[in-house]
């Protein structure tokens, strides 16, 4: 049996042993289940009662969009599944709390999951009140919202990017589910970790495809200059061999009538010229090899020291 497969069974027998129990009523509530109260009431007095749409969230607790009449149910399992995290060691905390719209994810093995509560409405045009309807001091009408909203009393469970969802059903309610939220937790955070894993396994396996490819690649250009080098020494020692059966011949033609030596001076820096030449000699010295900075002509912007090194004065 695989490892995850066996993981997978432990966290099963775990939650099997270990059922999650949500009160009708708030017991002992934890302050980030006290802050979305009171985040719930602000914002049902703000936006009109009974017919709006209410959320919490924040890096203080969980994200939650209720309607007003489903407040109490909302705090319950909300603060029964922070308990429930707590007591399997899944930490809180919140990812972005700069992010207006973030709440706090579970972060299990490392990994944090983002986790929300919601529930389905049905939306109608709101429709004004008389009093709503006539002008105020001033001219001035009453801002209404667009819409109104009415409960369907059925709550959702969203983890992670649609890692899964868990909804009320008929004879089994959302608070019935609550363990099969904490197994969801652990299989997207053990699915998290795989990618992970997998991911990192496959940059080591390309970097290893792009070094050997790199190595692949120094090994031919080396090759390539050992063989150019080959090829260069190759004509190099020919051409040497043609310039010394040149001088030879020259020796024959002008030795008889060479009255001054210069044939033999000719023929001794001839033959230095081959050597210099003949990848199989020692190069003698030469003018030749003077470094060009030695007699190179200035520009109109260096100037020649006494010591004879140059200065540029500009640009």
């Amino acid at each position: 049996m695989s490892s995850a497969a066996s993981n997978q069974l432990t966290w099963i027998e775990y939650e099997k042993a270990h059922p999650i129990i949500v009160p009708d009523t708030l017991s002992d509530p934890l302050p980030m289940t006290m802050d979305a109260a009171v985040q719930f009431e602000r914002a049902r007095q703000s936006r009109g009662g009974e017919s709006a749409v209410i959320r919490c969230w924040g890096p203080t607790t969980f994200t939650a969009r209720v309607h007003p009449t489903s407040i109490e149910r909302t705090l319950c399992i909300l603060d029964t599944l922070a308990k429930s995290c707590h007591a399997r060691g899944f930490l809180l905390r919140c990812e972005r709390p700069m992010d207006p719209g973030s709440g706090v994810s579970v972060v299990v093995a490392g990994v944090p999951i983002a986790l929300s509560l919601s529930e389905r409405m049905f939306r109608s045009r709101y429709q004004p009140t008389k009093q709503e309807r006539r002008p105020q001091k001033g001219g001035a009408f009453v801002s209404t919202p667009a819409y109104s909203y009415r409960p369907s009393g059925e709550l959702s469970i969203t983890i992670g990017y649609r890692a899964g969802t868990w909804t009320d059903r008929r004879g089994h309610p959302l608070e019935m589910q609550l363990n099969e939220v904490m197994l969801g937790l652990r299989r997207c955070a053990a699915s998290q970790i795989a990618k992970h894993e997998a991911c990192i396994a496959e940059q080591k396996h390309m970097e290893e495809l792009h070094r050997q490819r790199d190595t692949l690649r120094a090994r031919i250009a080396a090759e390539q200059r050992a063989v150019d080098q080959f090829y260069r020494e190759a004509e190099a020692w020919q051409e040497a061999r043609i310039l010394r059966s040149y001088i030879k011949a020259v020796e024959a033609q002008r030795g008889s009538r060479d009255d001054k030596g210069e044939t033999v001076a000719w023929a001794r820096w001839a033959r230095d010229q081959a050597d210099r030449l003949d990848p199989l000699c020692s190069s003698p010295s030469s003018i030749l090899d003077t470094p060009r900075r030695q007699y190179r002509e200035l520009d109109q912007y260096e100037i020649l020291n006494e010591d004879g090194t140059i200065e540029r004065i500009w640009g």
